[in-house]
C-alpha cells in the first residue's frame, strides 16, 4: 500500500492537561481525666483527585500551503478531532489513633 503525503502539507495539535488536587483533613483530642489519667485521639483522612484532559486536531491536507493553522483545512477534506476527559477519585480509608496516658501509676 503506498502512502503519499499532499504537497500542501498535514498539521496535527494535540493540547493535553493534567490536574491533581489533594486535601487532608486531621483532628486531633486531648483529654485529661484527672491530673494523672488522660487520653488523646486523632482522627483524619485524605482525599485526592486527578483529572486529565487531551484535545486533538488533525488536517490530511492544507489549504494554503505552509500555513499549520487548525482553521486551514483544504475543501473537500476531512478533519479528524477528538477529545478525551478521564477523572479518577481516591478517599484514603480514614485514619484513627488514641493514646491512654497514666502519670505516676508505678510510683
Amino acid at each position: 500500500m503506498e502512502v503519499t503525503t499532499p504537497k500542501t502539507g498535514v498539521t496535527l495539535r494535540v493540547q493535553r492537561r493534567f490536574e491533581e488536587i489533594n486535601a487532608s483533613a486531621l483532628l486531633t483530642i486531648n483529654k485529661a481525666i484527672s491530673e494523672d489519667i488522660g487520653f488523646s485521639l486523632s482522627v483524619g483522612g485524605n482525599q485526592m483527585r486527578r483529572t486529565y484532559n487531551a484535545i486533538s486536531g488533525y488536517l490530511p491536507s492544507l489549504e494554503l500551503p505552509n500555513l499549520y493553522n487548525l482553521s486551514n483545512l483544504q475543501t473537500g477534506a476531512t478533519a479528524s478531532l477528538s477529545a478525551v476527559t478521564l477523572v479518577s477519585k481516591k478517599l484514603v480509608v480514614p485514619m484513627l489513633t488514641d493514646n491512654f496516658l497514666l502519670k505516676k501509676w508505678c510510683f
